[in-house]
């Protein structure tokens, strides 16, 4: 009309309503809605793998379902300061003629409702657990790890009297269709029959390769070290074989059950050299100068019973260190510390850069001095 492009005249008749009729406020907000700009991904899928590739290896991609499983029955244990049904988390590595082509993450806890299950995958970034401060998943995009290294994710699960929900999702699609009820029951789950199965299906060549149940057992020891010493948690890590492609449909009983271990907490008690135990709010120490180097027990930094790294390897930390690696990377030096109040970034190997952060490493400052003059 008159020559005027189309949102010129929006504008312009939105601008006459406002002078108009609207309060001062209104007026302002309407305006402010109208003048931002929206962010808009195309392709959600793209951005997804891109972001999963944060992950280094697969073990840290396998540790955030193994975290799902804890999180899971967490409440249960924080109001009975125990488990009262034993929890067991099942991790299967499925070879094909010995190359591993999925892997599945097995709990007993008290699974998810089909509105859950949809949520946790639909709406990425929007985490139940961020408001709960003993819980570890805290950015809504731990389900979508899988995206580094395989190229399905298939969940199964089932909460209270629901029947089992299942859905897949494929790395390549920006869509998956809802969850649907299925009779088929889980292959393992509490007494009530709840659980949550979780299957990493077609691993790529790359990411597979070198992964063995002896790296993963030391890998989940050390990542959960804090978490194992808890009685009635059972974390297992099997090896199964197969001739066929249909791994995902079969129990234990008809495939060939390599290896089976259970996963122990170690014992520095075991460990001749001077102790140094250290008791405050906000962290917990366990340290120890064994009398000889001893090697894949570094001193670590536990979050949530989580490890979130060796401490000579934080850098953030490290800048402010007086002795740095020469004192916390030296291979006599082991032990744990745990923590409180922080908060990690999203690959859970550091922290972000929070007052509480600065305050964790003053303390961790008066420990080296002591440590160092030992």
């Amino acid at each position: 009309r008159n020559g005027f492009p189309p949102i010129l005249l929006m504008r312009t008749s939105l601008a006459r309503l406002l002078s108009i009729s609207r309060p001062q406020k209104f007026k302002a907000l309407i305006a402010r809605h109208y003048d931002s700009i929206q962010l808009t991904i195309p392709n959600p899928a793209l951005l997804l793998n891109n972001v999963s590739h944060r992950y280094s290896n697969l073990e840290r991609i396998i540790m955030e379902y193994i975290d799902n499983a804890i999180d899971d029955a967490e409440e249960g244990y924080r109001e009975h300061k125990c488990y009262v049904e034993p929890l067991e988390i099942i991790v299967d590595l499925h070879r094909m003629e010995g190359k591993l082509v999925n892997i599945s993450v097995k709990d007993n806890s008290r699974g998810m409702s089909k509105d859950k299950l949809l949520r946790i995958l639909q709406h990425v970034g929007e985490s139940h657990k961020a408001g709960t401060p003993w819980l570890n998943g805290q950015f809504g995009f731990g389900m979508h790890a899988y995206r580094a290294a395989a190229d399905k994710l298939k969940v199964r699960s089932k909460h209270a009297e629901d029947p089992v929900y299942e859905l897949f999702v494929d790395r390549m699609e920006s869509s998956f269709e809802p969850a649907q009820a299925t009779d088929e029951p889980l292959y393992h789950s509490s007494s009530n029959g709840s659980g949550t199965e979780v299957f990493l299906v077609n691993v790529d060549e790359d990411w597979g390769r070198g992964l063995t149940p002896e790296k993963l057992v030391g890998e989940v020891q050390l990542h959960f070290e804090r978490l194992l010493a808890r009685d009635n948690l059972t974390i297992r890590i099997r090896e199964l074989e197969s001739n066929d492609g249909s791994i995902l449909s079969k129990t234990a009983d008809e495939v060939q059950v390599v290896s089976d271990t259970v996963c122990e907490p170690f014992d520095y008690d075991e460990v001749k050299g001077a102790d140094f135990k250290i008791e405050s709010p906000m962290l917990r120490a366990h340290l120890k100068i064994a009398e000889q180097e001893f090697d894949g027990q570094r001193a670590r930094i536990y979050l949530l019973g989580r490890r979130i790294n060796e401490i000579g390897s934080i850098l953030s930390f490290l800048k402010r260190s007086k002795y740095q690696q020469r004192l916390w990377s030296h291979p006599q030096l082991i032990g744990y510390i745990e923590v409180d109040g922080v908060e990690p970034v999203i690959t859970r190997d550091e922290f972000k850069n929070t007052p509480a952060r600065e305050e964790m490493y003053k303390l961790l400052l008066e420990i080296e001095g002591k440590l160092q003059n030992a």
